[in-house]
């Protein structure tokens, strides 16, 4: 019995392979950068860990900088759509506090399984050049801007002042200081069961609004 497969044609194979290299390559510069730090990252480690030639390296990236931007775009944009579902499936009416906690507990267990990926993003990124840097701040400019909305909800249902954005910046900095020293530390597969207390400082913050003037 031959099952109801369409064919695939020769193109199809080929893109199909080269999408797998691709996410191979990927996954390969995130490990190597992890355990070595980029500075010492280079193309033939990187493609000895993903298994695949010198050749394939070239014909997906022009250098190890485009193969890591890559990698941290991808994983960025996973994050975020794995932190997206997680908040889309709060029941209704569940409240803000709900939304602070999902929000927290779904990025703290993403680093928690994730080392290597947290190692990348959170530490290597800092030392990868200017161009890299400017990247780390837009992706930190967008978390921030996720948490003036939670805040903006937080001040119409709670009447409290208006959050300034040296608080914002105050948990945004908090709380991947805290990921990068515990990932450090080797303890990052704990992360997520600092939640509760994390979303207490959190919302204490948001709620009081203690800090009003630049840092």
């Amino acid at each position: 019995m031959r099952l109801p497969i369409p064919p695939i044609d020769a193109a199809q194979t080929r893109r199909i392979a080269a999408e797998s290299q691709r996410d191979r390559l990927l996954f390969a510069v995130v490990t190597v950068v992890a355990e070595h730090g980029y500075a010492a990252t280079t193309v033939t480690n990187v493609i000895a860990a993903a298994g695949v030639s010198r050749r394939t390296f070239y014909e997906q990236f022009p250098n190890i900088e485009s193969c890591f931007f890559a990698a941290y775009d991808a994983g960025v944009t996973a994050l975020d759509e794995i932190v997206t579902s997680a908040v889309a499936s709060i029941p209704a009416g569940a409240g803000w506090r709900e939304v602070v906690r999902t929000t927290l507990q779904t990025y703290l267990e993403t680093f928690a399984v994730q080392p290597a990926f947290t190692t990348a993003v959170m530490i290597e990124i800092l030392g990868a050049g200017p161009r890299a840097r400017t990247r780390y701040l837009k992706t930190v400019a967008k978390f921030e801007s996720l948490l003036r909305e939670l805040a903006d909800v937080i001040r119409v249902a709670e009447q409290v002042p208006h959050v300034s954005d040296a608080s914002i910046s105050l948990i945004s900095g908090g709380l991947a200081r805290f990921v990068v020293v515990e990932t450090l530390a080797g303890r990052a597969q704990h992360l997520p069961e600092h939640t509760d207390n994390l979303v207490d400082a959190i919302v204490s913050i948001l709620l009081g609004a203690p800090i009003q003037t630049p840092i």
